[in-house]
């Protein structure tokens, strides 16, 4: 792996194995992503090392949500973490 300037894995669950490759790449200046979708649920984790700047273009506040229900309703409701209830 040291040949290349990231490495992307996807759907790999074994979490010891992707600990070692992350710190595999973080110790030789590799770029790390790995993510995965499990039914309604996904994830992505992205480690370029120390000096990796994030720019943020909006000033936007992430927002986390965990679906709380699917209908064909107009209103959909969303139950953010922390169980705050938003509607959109």
């Amino acid at each position: 792996m040291k040949n290349y300037d990231v490495v992307v894995l996807t759907d790999n669950y074994d979490k010891v194995k992707l600990i070692e490759f992350n710190n595999f790449c973080h110790e030789n200046n590799i770029g790390f992503i790995t993510s995965g979708i499990l039914g309604l649920y996904g994830f992505a984790f992205v480690d370029f090392g120390d000096a990796h700047k994030v720019h943020d273009k909006n000033g936007e506040e992430v927002k986390n949500a965990i679906v709380a229900s699917i209908s064909s309703d107009d209103v959909i409701i969303f139950q953010e973490i922390f169980s705050k209830v938003s509607k959109f």
